[in-house]
């Protein structure tokens, strides 16, 4: 039998309190998964530089390879 962790989600990411988050094409269920979020955490896809983590969700190697570039110019 699995044991369950009762460590949150968000935790587990290293998503901490106020930090900017940048999220691309995340799952239309994505905050129910990481909620709750701590304190003063600012999430949008829309975020250009001076960004905490960068959560990015893809299928395609191709995709992937194409963006992390640009993403990671985002990251502090």
């Amino acid at each position: 039998m699995a044991l369950c962790s009762t460590t949150p989600l968000a935790r587990k990411l290293g998503i901490r309190a106020g930090d900017r988050l940048r999220v691309g094409n995340a799952p239309d269920n994505y905050l129910a998964l990481v909620a709750p979020l701590p304190d003063g955490v600012r999430l949008s896809p829309r975020f250009r530089q001076d960004v905490d983590l960068c959560h990015f969700f893809s299928s395609r190697e191709n995709e992937l390879r194409q963006a992390l570039p640009r993403l990671m110019k985002m990251i502090r």
